[in-house]
């Protein structure tokens, strides 16, 4: 396979050429995304910690008018608990869900062909995906502290990715999590068995819900896709045939000071004023404003690495947009 020489950069610093290596080092990688197989079960390494998963978040029926976007999750690193070593997953909703677990981050680790979820409720592991399951197996999940069973109904299996990914096709009797699970990809419809929490707890909700995979990557390659649409795609429903796509780009990325955006359309008008913010890997905001007119956002005082950046609308919280930018 034939490379390309990166050009000359002079005058960087030696920290910032670091950053540039570790930038393109990672866009190679997911070059080698064709050469996933059963082995990263068996050797307990899905997900990776490039691993990133978007969900559709759909609003209830009669709203008006109605926001459709997204839930974005994200290994963004690995610790150990109970000495099982873990990793690190970050959920980012575009707004307040009645999904919300009670944090920000989860805990999973993997063993032969099992993922197991950390329920900080009991402070115990429950089993969230068996891949080696067959048909009539069954295995309860722990969440909070009320529990319940899900049954492999049907085996099948999917070409994604140029390799055939066993599909489970799992039931219970609350429809916790009904749906199907594709190996070394994850739940079709959420990640996580969501309802649970809130009636375990005998609270009501009547949000907007979580529901379908938009996409799965891993070192930014898309490995699975549902649709055509971008995965951080937002748009506003008004009316039956009224639907504004909200396409919003950064540039330059990488940056060492500014970033610029870039609004393609008018779907903003009437959520004035929006205002950014910048996260660090442990979901920290480490900067945040509203966007002037210009749309120019100084980050020349941020420390090099990589951070999520988010527009969002203050009132809602609703997010319009959620990429990565790394900072020289």
């Amino acid at each position: 396979m034939k490379t390309k020489a990166l050009p000359m950069l002079p005058h960087l610093k030696l920290t910032n050429l670091i950053y540039i290596i570790a930038f393109f080092t990672m866009q190679l990688q997911a070059q080698s995304n064709s050469h996933i197989n059963r082995n990263e079960l068996l050797n307990n390494n899905w997900p990776p910690i490039d691993a990133e998963w978007y969900y559709e978040i759909r609003p209830q029926p009669n709203c008006f008018p109605c926001l459709v976007s997204y839930q974005n999750l994200s290994i963004v690193g690995d610790t150990i608990i109970q000495s099982k070593n873990c990793k690190i997953l970050q959920r980012l909703n575009a707004f307040e869900l009645c999904e919300n677990m009670g944090t920000d981050s989860e805990f999973i680790y993997q063993t032969n062909d099992t993922l197991y979820w950390y329920n900080s409720s009991t402070e115990n592991f429950t089993i969230l995906y068996d891949f080696s399951a067959e048909v009539g197996d069954s295995w309860e999940i722990y969440a909070n502290n009320c529990s319940f069973t899900v049954t492999v109904d049907l085996i099948d299996s999917l070409f994604i990715s140029n390799k055939f990914r066993k599909v489970l096709h799992i039931s219970d009797v609350y429809n916790y999590f009904t749906g199907k699970i594709i190996e070394n990809i994850g739940h079709t419809k959420a990640f996580f068995p969501k309802d649970i929490f809130w009636e375990c707890i005998g609270v009501g909700c009547d949000s907007d819900i979580i529901d379908t995979l938009r996409c799965y990557l891993q070192s930014d390659t898309l490995v699975y896709k549902w649709n055509v649409d971008p995965c951080d795609t937002s748009y506003l429903i008004t009316g039956v045939r009224d639907i504004e796509t909200v396409e919003i780009s950064t540039f330059p990325n990488p940056t060492n000071d500014f970033i610029y955006l870039n609004i393609t359309n008018d779907a903003l008008i009437g959520f004035e004023p929006i205002y950014y913010r910048l996260l660090n890997l442990n979901g920290q905001i480490v900067k945040t404003s509203e966007v002037s007119n210009h749309k120019r956002i100084n980050i020349s005082n941020l420390v090099s690495g990589i951070y999520f950046f988010q527009l969002y609308d203050e009132k809602t919280n609703f997010i319009f947009s959620n990429h990565k930018i790394l900072k020289l």
